[in-house]
């Protein structure tokens, strides 16, 4: 799971660097990589035929979307690749640990639910990773606390299996659209201030004034 992590991680930094040429000027397709030269701006091909929807930058914004970049792919391959290493391990931990006591064979494999979180924060954004990071927290916390509370005193480990998987795969399908969701694609625009002078002729003198966006 760590290797998959990593993986998608040194992915999403070489598709960083490819896209940090995007904007800057150029003469020719040779000046941008992987990009095309149109109109003397590096631009994506497939940014022209599929335009992103446009937010305006602010500390909020910034805070959801980052710099606008999506992510989908790799956040969909982190979440299914961590539901797919942990309810295996945790399913034959759970029927195991008839004492009990053995819970760090239950909780070890519920950690790797937080790659999603993992993934917003590496593209920038927090608020993304806050929410991911809680919603995936839930989903290992009523996956390990449920089948415990159901099962207390009567020890039906069978019936305590099913539920706490049946959390587990409800949950993961749930985040997982959550994540996917949260790292879509969005163009941010900077709003940046500017002011634009004016004069007119009034009889009797002249009126002079500023306007412009702040």
């Amino acid at each position: 799971m760590v290797a998959c992590t990593a993986v998608l991680m040194a992915l999403d930094a070489s598709a960083d660097a490819q896209e940090s040429i995007e904007g800057k000027s150029c003469v020719t397709t040779a000046d941008c990589g992987s990009l095309r030269c149109i109109e003397g701006t590096c631009r994506h091909v497939e940014a022209l035929a599929h335009p992103r929807p446009h937010r305006h930058s602010s500390m909020l914004t910034q805070a959801f979307v980052g710099d606008g970049r999506g992510y989908v792919a790799a956040v969909l391959i982190a979440d299914i690749a961590a539901f797919a290493s942990t309810l295996p391990v945790w399913m034959p931990a759970y029927a195991a640990d008839a004492s009990r006591f053995a819970v760090g064979l239950q909780v070890l494999p519920l950690t790797q639910l937080i790659v999603g979180p993992i993934i917003h924060a590496v593209h920038g954004r927090s608020m993304p990773t806050l929410i991911s990071l809680l919603g995936w927290t839930t989903v290992a916390m009523t996956t390990f606390f449920t089948p415990l509370l159901v099962t207390y005193g009567n020890e039906d480990r069978p019936g305590g299996l099913a539920l706490g998987s049946a959390f587990c795969i409800g949950g993961s399908i749930v985040m997982t659209v959550v994540d996917a969701f949260l790292a879509r694609d969005v163009h941010v625009e900077s709003r940046r201030p500017h002011a634009v002078p004016s004069l007119a002729l009034q009889p009797g003198g002249l009126v002079a004034g500023i306007g412009g966006v702040w």
